[in-house]
Parts: C-alpha cells; structure tokens; sequence
C-alpha cells in the first residue's frame, strides 16, 4: 500500500516537471518573439510605396508657383473723367477688331472743342491783323527811306554847288559847312531809318513766329479733343473675348480707369514667382515644365523682372503648346525650372524617402527584408531621384516616409 501511494507521488512529481519544463520553452519562445518584434519592426506592405531602381533620364529642377494668363490681353482704359453712357456687348462675349465696346459722355468734350475751335479762329485772325498792321508799319518806313535818299542826293548836289561857288569866291565859309553838316546828318538819318526797318522786319517776324506756335498749339489741342471724342466709344484692338466691364450705365468713371478687358482666349502664356535664392537659375531661354492635371506642358522663360519684392522673383515664359486644351485663364500651376538634365542614369519614382541630395540612408528591399543601405542622391525633381550610389537596376527601394525606422537596420516586410 504505502509503495503504490509513493509511486503515485513520483509520478505527480515527473507530470510537474515536464509541465514545468515545457512551460519553460514556451517561454522562452515567447520572449524571443517579443524580443525579435522589438529589435526588428515589421511593416505591412500595402502600407508602404515601393520602387523599382531603373535606367532613365532626369531633368533637375527649382520648384516655382504660376499663372495662365492670355497671351493678348487688351486692358481698356477711360480717357476722361465722365460717366458710362451705352454698353455695346457684355461679359464673355466675342468682340471683333474695331468693335464698339462701350460709349463715354462727350458732353464735356464738345464743349471744350468748340472752345478751342473759337480760339483758333481768334488767333487766326489776330495773326492776319498783326501782320497788316506791321507790314503797314514797314511800308511806310521804307517810303521815308526813299525820301531820305531823294533828300541825300539834293544835299549832295547842294554840297557840289557849294564847293564851287567857294572856288571863285562867290560863298562864304559857313555855306559851305552848312551844306556839309546837312549832308552828313541826312545820312546818319537814312542809316538810322534803316536799321529801323531792319528790327521792324525782325520784330515782324518773331510776332508771327510767336502767334503761329499759338495757332499750332491750339489746333493740337483741337485734334486731341477730336481723338478724345474717338476714344469715348470704346473699341477692341483686335478680336478677342470680353472679360471683364464696367457695365453700369450712368456710373462715373475717371480719366485712366479701367473700363474693360478683352482677352485672346485661343493662346496663352505664363506668368511666374520663385524664391530669390534661384535668381542665378533664371536665365532667358531657360526651360520649364508646367505641371497639368498630372501632364506636362514645356515653356522658356521669355523675360525675368529686375526687381525683387519680399523675396520673391516674378518672370514670364513662352508656353510651347500655347494653345494646348489644359489652359484656361487664371489657373494656378506648379512650375519646374530645369537647371540640368541627365541620360541614362539611376533612377527611382520621388517620395518622402528622400531629403535633398547628397549621403543618406535609404531602405532596399531583399527578399522579405528591407535593409537600410546608405546612398548618395543626386539630381532629383518632381517625378524623380537619381541614385548615384546605393542600389543597382532591378533593386526595389522604400520610397515613402521611413523616418521613424532610421535607427534600425532593417525592417521585416509581411504581405
């Protein structure tokens, strides 16, 4: 009895120890999985992206913001201070070359040409008056000129008759001198009268001059008013598409306001804004990408403002494809600056993986393993990153975000 009873014990004994044994491998099985789990992640793989190294061509850019905008744009101002008197055609109309647009009051304008008509004329006429008046003048200082001449020539036949009743003693002296002295103040006389005529020819002249350079200012100023009159009813330069105007009638406008905007909506160009950092990048001739619903439409960069405001550098392009189907005015895009280009070199789609270029660490994949492996990026644009070092063609690299793992070495990838 007490036999049985000890072997029964004995038994208790064994079934624990193999209990505790097997409790003990689980254990320690458990603790490696959690510590594998700690000392390599795991990440699902429809959780990350992933690309593959290939051979291709690259084009490193500058990121900058732009905006469509017509090629032609026609911005109509008011010439005068006045108010909107008829509207010809509305907003998103077609217009043709010559088109009236719109129609300004020309009430204030006719008053003021008639004025200046008026004044003309009284110009004109006070110019014919002048020169009556002074060539009536010259007239009869050239006909005292020619008495005083007729007067000389009598002195002078004095003088002669003189001198010869002197000679045979028929004279005195003081006759003599007499003759003499009257002959020499007629002349001074005809030289004065002569000068005389010359100023008055002079002074003639420049009142002339004068009051014609008042008549040619006055009917400038008719001609103008006649050309403000013209530019009262609005026209387009060319055909083109109504996009904005002033359409109240009876509203009050003033002189250099804008009144309307035509628009050549079939082609069109952009305007553009980067940083003042890439200033040395923007040439003229420069390419661009603009960046389309996911297309890509090529531009050159036709003109670069000289001044920069708050940072910022604004400059214009030629679209290639002008009048492409994707543009539309006033649409935002993303624009590239292409400041290099690369042939059959590494490759990879870009993603957050990356930041910048130069040495870096990044995660290729082996089998069912990501491995961190440090890389040197080059060139790198929008769509792509060139790999210089790190990872050959057929390599499948980790492009999203990894930040969170760049302590490890590597990660565990599970479908």
């Amino acid at each position: 009895m007490d036999k049985a009873v000890a072997q029964e014990i004995q038994n208790k004994n064994k079934n624990k120890k193999r209990m505790k044994f097997a409790f003990g491998i689980l254990l320690l099985v458990v603790f490696y999985l959690i510590f594998r789990w700690f000392l390599t992640p795991t990440l699902n793989s429809s959780e990350i992206l992933i690309d593959t190294v290939e051979l291709g061509d690259i084009e490193a850019t500058v990121t900058a913001t732009g905006l469509i905008v017509p090629e032609f744009e026609q911005v109509i101002i008011s010439p005068i201070d006045s108010k909107i008197d008829s509207i010809f055609i509305s907003i998103g109309d077609k217009t043709l070359q010559s088109q009236p647009i719109l129609a300004l009051n020309k009430e204030v304008i006719f008053n003021t040409l008639r004025k200046f008509e008026d004044e003309f004329e009284i110009l004109k006429n006070n110019k014919t008056q002048l020169k009556l008046s002074l060539e009536r003048t010259l007239i009869s200082l050239e006909s005292d000129l020619e008495i005083k001449k007729l007067k000389i020539q009598s002195l002078e036949s004095e003088l002669k008759t003189q001198e010869r009743l002197s000679e045979i003693g028929a004279s005195t002296k003081e006759d003599l001198k007499r003759a003499k002295l009257n002959l020499e103040i007629a002349k001074l006389e005809k030289v004065s009268l002569e000068r005389k005529i010359e100023n008055q020819r002079k002074t003639l002249e420049a009142d002339l001059k004068e009051i014609e350079i008042q008549i040619q200012i006055q009917s400038k100023d008719i001609q103008e008013q006649k050309r403000l009159i013209e530019l009262a009813t609005t026209k387009s330069s060319r055909s083109g598409i109504v996009t904005w105007i002033k359409d109240e009638i009876g509203s009050n406008v003033k002189k250099g306001e804008v009144i309307a905007k035509v628009s050549d909506l079939s082609s069109f160009k952009l305007e553009a804004r980067i940083s003042e950092m890439h200033s040395e990048k923007l040439l003229l001739g420069t390419k661009l990408k603009i960046k389309i619903n996911n297309k890509y439409l090529k531009a050159e960069i036709t003109n670069v403002q000289p001044t920069i405001e708050n940072g910022i550098i604004s400059f214009s392009a030629k679209i290639k494809d002008k009048s492409n189907e994707l543009l539309r005015p006033n649409l935002r895009v993303d624009v590239f600056v292409v400041t290099n280009s690369k042939r059959n070199i590494l490759r990879v789609k870009n993603g957050a993986f990356v930041n910048g270029s130069g040495l870096q660490e990044i995660f290729v994949i082996k089998g069912k393993q990501a491995l961190k492996t440090q890389a040197k990026i080059g060139a790198t644009n929008f769509d792509f990153v060139e790999i210089l070092v790190g990872a050959k063609v057929g390599d499948k690299v980790i492009i999203s975000d990894t930040k969170e793992f760049i302590n490890k070495n590597k990660i565990e990838i599970i479908e």
